[in-house]
């Protein structure tokens, strides 16, 4: 019985390895995705009614017409039912173009030059903004390039507008007439005339070019 014993002993330590090593493997992997780059712009034109400024309309052509103004007896000032906005995109995939904005004005546009007196160029206004949009419209932040005014009579606008400072978001150009109210979030420029009764009466109009290129 005793050599049985011992026997056992053996056998059951004989199952174990002479020796013990421990190894660790690791692979490192490389993760990827490719984001294509921008191949076509898009400049798009709203129409925003003054008193429902949250509801954008997209714009049919290219005319930004401001209609029939009305007259404020409280401020002596013409005003439009409502203003625009411009979105310069790339499409096609990610990134910004190049913007250039340029506004020229004729003597025909301008009733005001038989007064020797301006016209839509100085009582009209560009804001030049970016827009970074949020996961809900309540998150769309709109920051004015200061590098651009923001803010600026129609014509003293011939801006070029870089890319890289857009990073984050787009370009957005809003198009109305000067109020000169100072507690707007974008003041008007210091030249900003206003429409009023000492104006002549008739069609005021220009021609605002904005060009977009992708590099």
């Amino acid at each position: 019985m005793k050599k049985l014993l011992i026997l056992g002993l053996l056998l059951a330590f004989s199952a174990l390895p002479i020796s013990s090593v421990s190894q660790a493997d690791q692979v490192s992997f490389t993760v990827s995705a490719n984001v294509p780059a921008a191949t076509g712009v898009a400049i798009t034109p709203f129409v925003v009614n003054t008193a429902n400024p949250n509801n954008a309309t997209p714009v049919a052509g290219t005319t930004l017409d401001f209609g029939t103004l009305q007259y404020d007896a409280q401020n002596g000032i013409y005003r439009p039912s409502v203003f625009f906005y411009v979105d310069v995109t790339g499409t096609g995939g990610a990134g910004n173009p190049d913007v250039t904005a340029t506004y020229t004005e004729t003597v025909a546009g301008n009733p005001n030059s038989v007064l020797g007196k301006n016209g839509l160029g100085k009582k009209g206004t560009a804001t030049f903004t970016k827009v970074t949009f949020g996961a809900l419209p309540a998150d769309t932040v709109v920051t004015g390039l200061q590098s651009h005014g923001p803010k600026k009579t129609l014509s003293n606008v011939n801006e070029t507008i870089n890319e890289t400072e857009l990073a984050g978001g787009i370009l957005r150009i809003y198009l109305g007439l000067a109020d000169l109210n100072s507690q707007a979030t974008f003041v008007d420029p210091s030249d900003a005339e206003v429409f009023t009764n000492t104006d002549q009466p008739g069609d005021y109009f220009g021609t605002l070019l904005v060009s977009a290129t992708i590099d």
